[in-house]
């Protein structure tokens, strides 16, 4: 899975507004806001119902404090099927200590062109 993961994912901190974060998120295609830490260790996301509900409200107020998570060794296809079943439209990719390393979005994993020429050597958090 870790070749077909998006890494340039954008993110925010706990305390700011979530309208914000959402306005950033979709600019780039995402539906779901990552809340990281400055060692960018994942704690929480946010999610296009929560921003839409109360932009105003901080990332901490509205972000759900245990998103589903992948490892870059999940397998692709459980991680395609997963996706399906769920209404998240990608999951956050991070380490064993949880640092942020990327997203699985379903469009992207299906079209490896895509994906890489979105990919990056390292990844980027945005914030």
């Amino acid at each position: 899975m870790i070749d077909r993961m998006q890494r340039e994912v954008p993110t925010c901190r706990l305390d700011e507004p979530a309208g914000q974060a959402g306005t950033r998120a979709q600019q780039h295609g995402f539906s779901v806001c990552p809340v990281v830490n400055d060692s960018g260790i994942v704690l929480g996301a946010i999610r296009r119902h929560d921003w839409e509900k109360d932009p105003t409200a901080s990332a901490e107020q509205l972000m759900d404090a245990a998103p589903t998570t992948l490892r870059p060794n999940y397998p692709l296809e459980k991680a395609k099927q997963r996706l399906e079943e769920s209404d998240h439209g990608a999951f956050i990719v991070t380490d064993s200590d949880g640092k942020l390393l990327g997203a699985f979005v379903g469009g992207a994993a299906d079209n490896p062109a895509q994906s890489g020429k979105q990919q990056l050597p390292d990844a980027k958090v945005w914030s």
